[in-house]
């Protein structure tokens, strides 16, 4: 078992080792909380000693990342198109580079954002399924993000529930709001078997207030944001935004019942076209016996919607923007109060 309750910060990938009140880019940021972290970077809310009522999120890349170009691939994609997409992506604020004492590190800054539809999901500790009406919010919302990105030729390449982010608090004054309801959680030591001690700063992400159980009318007001560009590619054919569709087959079915599709593939078993074949070609009935009680008429629409996503002949499968007329997906749209008011949830 690991020492480290988060990143390893002894790992050779050169993980930041961040502290509250340490300043980044010559004094000009001031790190007052930490958000999360992934394989290639830790994100950190910082607060600009220029401007106090500019409180942003900065996600400090790997010495590994920063060296490979990945990081600077991201930052690039950002600053050369998806700064100019209208759809709920994250706002990039700019870029630095931050030297540390395991070398360089490629810093991006972004808006506040809270925790993701994964979290969201496992906030249901017994089932891990999200009710009906907010997985079909956040599919309709997810499916109008990848048209808006297909028209910029844009593949996201990773299109996962953790990646699926919340917007909550965006002002200076609702951020310290929010903090002073939950103050940072005090630093752990860890030490290594060579005697080193790591100062280990927990993360914890801005609450955005929703629930895996809210009503349609609470959720309604949620916004959600497609984010981590760094598998992101430009495509070069029509066919490969098809990956980000069958991406979002397999979350909506692993949002609605709680459990993977294919969850053999979790532990490295081989799993052929044929095992595919015979799996998608059961949703309907894999719907019915989930824990999660759906409406027959929702079971028969939901598998329509999952199977033309998981569709094996990339050729067949539709594309985002084929997919927002689809019947399931009309009743995730928020357009009006009807919305809320539909079935009294």
């Amino acid at each position: 078992m690991s020492l480290f309750p988060e990143e390893h910060l002894d790992s050779p990938l050169g993980y930041f080792p961040g502290q509250l009140h340490q300043t980044l880019q010559n004094g000009r940021w001031r790190i007052i909380r930490k958000l999360g972290w992934g394989p290639r970077s830790s994100t950190w809310l910082a607060i600009d000693t220029q401007d106090a009522d500019k409180i942003e999120a900065i996600k400090i890349f790997t010495v590994s990342a920063t060296e490979d170009k990945s990081a600077e691939k991201e930052r690039n994609l950002f600053q050369q198109i998806l700064n100019g997409i209208r759809a709920s992506i994250p706002q990039f604020e700019g870029s630095f580079e931050e030297e540390s004492t395991k070398g360089k590190h490629m810093c991006l800054v972004f808006e506040n954002l809270s925790p993701s539809v994964e979290a969201l999901r496992l906030g249901n500790r017994s089932s891990r399924y999200l009710l009906l009406h907010i997985v079909k919010k956040i599919v309709a919302d997810l499916l109008e993000i990848l048209c808006e990105l297909s028209d910029f030729w844009i593949v996201h390449g990773a299109l996962i529930a953790d990646n699926v982010l919340f917007l909550s608090a965006s002002n200076a004054d609702d951020i310290r709001d929010r903090i002073k309801d939950s103050p940072p959680a005090a630093v752990e030591n860890v030490t290594t078997a060579n005697g080193t001690v790591h100062p280990i700063v927990r993360s914890q992400p801005l609450n955005h207030g929703f629930k895996w159980n809210d009503t349609r009318s609470d959720f309604a007001f949620s916004s959600i944001y497609l984010c981590n560009f760094g598998h992101a590619y430009k495509a070069t054919k029509s066919s490969d935004f098809k990956q980000d569709v069958w991406a979002l087959g397999l979350m909506t079915y692993e949002l609605i019942t709680g459990t993977r599709l294919f969850p053999t593939l979790e532990k490295g078993a081989p799993s052929t076209v044929c095992d595919k074949f015979t799996t998608i070609s059961k949703i309907e009935e894999l719907l019915s016996a989930s824990k999660n009680k759906l409406p027959e008429k929702d079971i028969l629409q939901a598998a329509s919607l999952i199977s033309s996503c998981l569709t094996l002949d990339i050729n067949k499968r539709p594309q985002a923007c084929d997919l927002i007329g689809h019947e399931w997906v009309k009743g995730g749209m928020v357009c009006s109060c009807g919305w809320c008011l539909e079935d009294g949830i």
